[in-house]
């Protein structure tokens, strides 16, 4: 009975070989023949909601003004402002500034004046706009109308560079 037993395992691990390569191969041929499908389902799909025909589009409200649909870019500026300009003016003292900021300001990109052409093309004027996000704006606001002195570097390094002769 012993090499009864044995025959019992060896049918069993060949069995169990021999169903896994099955398994996998269907597998296999059900993965090769889905990713032409997939592909061909997705590019169906993306041809009839992409395009921009007209204004009931499917996409035309997140195309013509994205901001209501949070794709927005937030900017932040710092700004050095001069404390002793009339001692770098006269004297050529060295600058003394203090930074000011951050001034956070949120862009929009806004299309108007959209016409669609008979050659599928569309023709717009696109307007962008950097409004200031007070929440994200350290700064008091009263100082964005005050005055703010700061050196223009490009100037500063022609100035440094070029010889006054």
């Amino acid at each position: 009975m012993p090499g009864n037993s044995s025959c019992r395992r060896c049918c069993t691990l060949r069995c169990g070989a021999v169903s896994s390569v099955v398994v996998g191969a269907i597998l296999l041929g059900i993965g090769l023949a889905a990713v032409p499908v997939i592909h061909l389902v997705l590019r169906n799909q993306i041809a009839n909601e992409l395009p921009l025909t007209s204004t009931s589009s499917a996409l035309y409200d997140t195309w013509s003004d994205p901001v209501d649909h949070n794709a927005v870019t937030h900017m932040q500026f710092y700004i050095y402002n001069v404390t002793n300009h009339l001692d770098i003016a006269h004297h050529g003292a060295k600058p003394r500034v203090d930074l000011v900021g951050p001034f956070s300001y949120v862009e929009r990109r806004v299309k108007h004046n959209i016409r669609w052409n008979a050659d599928e093309t569309i023709v717009y004027y696109k307007v962008c706009m950097a409004v200031l996000a007070h929440v994200l704006t350290s700064v008091d606001v009263e100082l964005l109308s005050s005055f703010v002195l700061t050196l223009a570097l490009a100037m500063m390094t022609v100035q440094h560079d070029v010889p006054l002769h």
